[in-house]
């Protein structure tokens, strides 16, 4: 197999760390690019507390007319002198553009070049989805324990008796977000661990659920190690609740035959998940200490892509509950996981839900996106810190 390689081009993470310096050096931004993609910059640096004093481009008015008269027109776009202009226009059009932003006293330095494929990125990961997607860590711990897993569920504890509680409390919060949401805007739940199959009140998570919301697609993620010991309640249960199975195909010595066809001969709607050559593996590492560029986040799929629910919060990526566990085995430091998700129960609706996952977390400070790379051969943890941080 090859070797193991970034996630992520190194030059479009550092395009986006010199504009954060670029930005902390001026203490006025104006951004210069095509009208449509002005809302997309601009909603970005907002999430990454930049404040955005102005718009320009050669479609803009004011800006052509600072460009043709006097200096003293261009004053009114750029009133002060610590002024830096983010200038993000193809590679064609830039000399056009600098020249125009020199003609108003904008000096070199003060322009900053973004980079045409983060440009894109940033267009791409703006969009807001319309309708929330939730995980749902019903477990902790698992059978397989995967090397690097994003769950830490290698070094989770075993059940210390909480389980029942576990589920009553998620009873409630189904309830609280069935009050919130439509079949207009939540579309998806997913039932993750650990490995869910392990929680003894597995059915009752489905059948509660179910009876919360009917319009919500409910799937089970599982490597299905168990499943072949399920008993018929289980399947009665998939069934009745129309819960879709999740399967990830692993190297492990199980009947996978014998898996799919009970799975077949008891109707169940699955999808399985393989890979053409041998199984593989990432490595997401994380910064304990928080250190990392607040604008890289654009380029971590886990961001705005499914949110968790844990414990009456929300949770904009599905690690962030899960860090408890990293920090408390490891020994490290951390501010609570709590911090950085939304009470369900003070929000006033579904749309507060949407804003929030789609916002920049803290937390993404804590994510090393430099250092994350994709290709690794899978194999069984050796719980070492180091496949983690």
């Amino acid at each position: 197999m090859d070797k193991p390689y970034h996630e992520i081009k190194l030059e479009h993470l550092k395009n986006l760390r010199d504009m954060e310096y670029f930005c902390e050096t001026h203490s006025e931004i104006y951004v210069w690019c095509e009208d449509k993609c002005g809302v997309a910059i601009n909603k970005y640096l907002h999430l990454c507390d930049i404040k955005v004093a102005g718009f320009a481009s050669e479609t803009n008015e004011r800006f052509v007319n600072a460009v043709v008269n006097k200096k003293s027109t261009a004053r009114k776009l750029f009133p002060s002198s610590k002024v830096g202009v983010i200038l993000s226009v193809y590679d064609m059009e830039q000399q056009k553009a600098l020249y125009a932003l020199a003609s108003m006293g904008i000096k070199s330095k003060d322009v900053f070049l973004l980079q045409n494929d983060v440009k894109g990125m940033i267009e791409l990961r703006m969009s807001t989805a319309n309708q929330l997607r939730i995980g749902v860590q019903v477990i902790d711990y698992c059978n397989l324990n995967c090397k690097g897993c994003n769950k830490f569920s290698p070094v989770a504890k075993k059940d210390d008796g909480s389980l029942k509680d576990d589920f009553d409390e998620y009873a409630r919060d189904i309830k609280r977000l069935a009050q919130l949401c439509t079949k207009d805007n939540f579309d998806e739940l997913i039932f993750t661990g650990g490995e869910p199959t392990l929680n003894p009140f597995l059915v009752e998570y489905m059948r509660e659920t179910r009876k919360n919301l009917q319009h919500v697609k409910l799937k089970l993620a599982t490597n299905g190690i168990k499943l072949l010991s399920m008993n018929s309640d289980f399947w009665k249960t998939l069934l009745d609740c129309d819960v879709e199975i999740l399967m990830t195909e692993y190297p492990i010595n199980i009947d996978l035959n014998a898996i799919k066809k009970t799975i077949n001969d008891y109707g169940i709607a699955v999808n399985y998940f393989r890979e053409s050559g041998e199984k593989t593996t990432w490595k997401f590492p994380y910064d304990m200490k928080g250190k990392q560029s607040k604008m890289e986040f654009i380029y971590c799929w886990m961001w705005n892509h499914c949110a968790m629910m844990y414990k009456g919060r929300l949770y904009p990526c599905s690690p962030i509950p899960s860090i408890r566990i990293l920090a408390e085995h490891f020994k490290h430091k951390l501010p609570s996981y709590k911090q950085f998700g939304i009470n369900i129960y003070e929000a006033d609706n579904a749309q507060q839900l949407l804003d929030f996952v789609a916002s920049r977390s803290e937390f993404c400070k804590y994510c090393n996106l430099e250092r994350r790379s994709v290709g690794h051969l899978w194999e069984i943890s050796k719980k070492c810190e180091s496949e983690w941080i």
